[in-house]
């Protein structure tokens, strides 16, 4: 059995039946950095007492589906990255005129920043990511400069909607953690009658 190298790359001879070649090209493709996470605190609008302050307080309030997660650096100066959401739109409890589609990308803060020889990975204490294929009933508020939407007072405008009816909530205040006592059916039907009251 007989390999040849060529110029451009190297292989190595595994055993007698596997060759294993890396091109420069594909090698700088397949290199991953170092990650290290940076915890970050947001300081975000004083939440309301109720739920119904909360609720009206809010451009638009939407049932969704997490989809994907990208990093978005703002073409603001001084702007910090940005996580952006997109996100399959379940339900419309509160419409806004920038929800056109069966979609809406949602932003927060943090993301990842490439330092050249490593990644930082900004991560905001006490508010996890969303996760892919999980139910999130949200209130939004939408951001003139960036012409996006983002959680209304952080983690305490967002709601885990799971399969068998429980809401959980990564948010504090008193109105937020009320609602996890609730079923979500109840806790929807609540939000419309507040929406239709207004």
């Amino acid at each position: 059995m007989q390999y040849s190298v060529m110029k451009s790359g190297t292989c190595a001879l595994i055993s007698s039946s596997v060759l294993v070649c890396a091109w420069p090209a594909l090698a700088t493709q397949s290199v991953t950095k170092p990650v290290v996470t940076s915890e970050m605190i947001v300081d975000y609008v004083a939440p309301p007492p109720t739920l119904e302050e909360a609720v009206l307080a809010s451009a638009a309030i939407v049932v969704v589906v997490a989809e994907t997660e990208r990093t978005y650096q703002p073409p603001i100066n001084g702007a910090s990255t940005r996580l952006v959401y997109r996100m399959r739109v379940r339900e419309v409890l509160r419409t806004h005129q920038a929800l056109t589609t069966g979609e809406v990308e949602v932003y927060r803060f943090g993301g990842d920043t490439d330092h050249g020889d490593h990644i930082v990975r900004s991560v905001e204490r006490g508010f996890p990511g969303f996760l892919s294929g999980r139910m999130y009933l949200l209130l939004l508020s939408w951001n003139r400069v960036l012409q996006a939407f983002e959680p209304r007072f952080g983690p305490n405008g967002v709601f885990e909607v799971f399969p068998d009816g429980r809401i959980e909530t990564p948010g504090r205040a008193l109105f937020a953690r009320a609602q996890t006592t609730k079923t979500a059916a109840t806790l929807l039907d609540d939000i419309r009658q507040m929406v239709l009251n207004r």
